[in-house]
């Protein structure tokens, strides 16, 4: 597992793209991975298996789809990850990631209609 503290936290839609960012630096710098699943998706996209979520990591590895679980309880998010998703961004098995607590509700919200939907 990964894990790190984030002192920046996003959730929300921006561009038509359902987002979560959670960077353990404010300024991005460090450790960060973001969540994202447009809103639509085109021919080419299903094409290439790209209709759905992707995650992605500081160092820029990129992963479609792959979350096994995930809940976000008490101010930390824990997302566990396929093998193939976990080697694909460097995860170990997954993230563990502590959050502040008053972005608890928000994260879980936007995390459910990212993974789930």
């Amino acid at each position: 597992m990964v894990f790190f503290q984030a002192q920046a936290v996003y959730s929300g839609m921006r561009d038509d793209v359902l987002l979560v960012v959670l960077a353990a630096e404010k300024n991005g710098d460090g450790a960060h991975v973001t969540f994202q699943r447009a809103i639509s998706f085109d021919e080419q996209d299903r094409a290439l298996k790209m209709d759905t979520y992707c995650i992605t990591t500081h160092d820029g590895a990129t992963h479609y789809d792959g979350v096994v679980a995930w809940t976000v309880e008490s101010g930390f998010v824990t997302v566990q990850l396929s093998p193939e998703a976990s080697r694909t961004l460097g995860a170990d098995g997954g993230f563990e990631i502590r959050i502040p607590r008053e972005s608890t509700d928000s994260v879980r919200e936007w995390l459910a209609k990212i993974i789930d939907a």
